[in-house]
């Protein structure tokens, strides 16, 4: 019975640490999409294909993922001093609210590949 009841602990924590390994993973990936949006962009806007006002409208964009991630990172730095796995699924969370407004913007002036690309990193980056 008590071997049992280890076995059965040890397989609790091994799951937890899974699913936080793959919560990190994606807030970086969250990470990745955005920087990737944002070359996009900024090719875009070097071969003159936006407007002053589209690029004003990604800057405040931007700006918003940035305080975002920036409360994601303080969230992240929290876990990492408690363990509370709660902080990294509030992490998660930020990172994805602040990038999924901006993604959803950019792509709107990608081609349907690099538009689809981006939207799929990103849907795949904060599934639950």
């Amino acid at each position: 019975m008590k071997k049992q009841i280890k076995y059965g602990i040890i397989l609790a924590i091994c799951a937890l640490l899974v699913s936080c390994t793959t919560l990190y993973t994606s807030v970086i990936t969250v990470t990745e999409v955005v920087d990737s949006g944002m070359k996009q962009w900024a090719q875009a806007n070097k071969a003159r294909q936006t407007t002053p006002e589209f690029n004003l409208q990604v800057v405040r964009l931007h700006d918003n993922y940035r305080a975002a991630a920036a409360a994601a990172q303080f969230s992240l730095k929290a876990y990492q001093a408690s363990g509370n796995a709660t902080m990294l699924v509030t992490a998660l969370q930020q990172a994805k609210d602040g990038a999924a407004p901006l993604i959803q913007f950019i792509v709107t002036i990608l081609l349907p590949p690099q538009a689809d690309a981006l939207t799929t990193q990103l849907a795949k980056a904060t599934k639950p």
